[in-house]
């Protein structure tokens, strides 16, 4: 729609203007890509773009659009965000963290946030929601973090079911949100300055 469409071309703008050079100078991670909107518009603006999701369902329609269009700077693979590393993948200027942190449980968020950290060779662009409150706790690291345990599914559901929700986590039964403190902080020990 065109509110989404208005949001992909500012966190464009927002890789361009942190980055301090052109897209087609920029290699770009797209995490949790979903159906690859950004990690198209990306690689249309001239970026070397790879776009990761642990689900195949929305990704395969990105990756079909880009080879309608011979898009060949994007590359699209099926891959859990709890599994990415610098070793494995490399780094990136930008790195696209959009609406898949709070779909994370504690501990897990933690320490993507450290291997994002290393794949992030310029900017980090996230996405996510926050707590408003803090009534439960995770600790990481020694420190400790404040947020909202928020169910993603049933205690029930078969991996299948879990799957299928294409909006919500990909398997763990909660996530952890943290508060807007405890984010900034979390970033911060994971290594990110600014």
């Amino acid at each position: 729609g065109e509110a989404n469409a208005v949001k992909v071309r500012r966190v464009r703008q927002l890789v361009r203007d942190l980055a301090g050079k052109p897209f087609d100078r920029l290699s770009v991670l797209d995490l949790g890509c979903g159906e690859g909107a950004y990690a198209i518009e990306a690689a249309l603006a001239g970026a070397d773009v790879l776009a990761l999701d642990a689900r195949s369902e929305r990704m395969d329609r990105g990756a079909a659009c880009a080879a309608r269009h011979g898009i060949a700077n994007v590359r699209f693979l099926k891959e859990d965000v709890r599994r990415v590393a610098r070793e494995t993948h490399g780094t990136f200027d930008a790195v696209l963290l959009l609406g898949l942190l709070y779909h994370l449980d504690a501990p897990d968020l933690f320490p993507v946030l450290e291997r994002v950290h290393g794949l992030c060779g310029g900017v980090l662009v996230s996405d996510t929601l926050v707590a408003l409150d803090g009534p439960d706790e995770a600790v990481w690291g020694g420190r400790s973090y404040r947020g909202r345990r928020v169910r993603e599914h049933g205690d029930a559901d078969t991996p299948e079911e879990r799957r299928a929700r294409v909006l919500k986590s990909i398997d763990n039964t909660f996530s952890f949100r943290l508060t807007k403190e405890s984010l900034l902080r979390a970033l911060h020990d994971a290594g990110f300055t600014s």
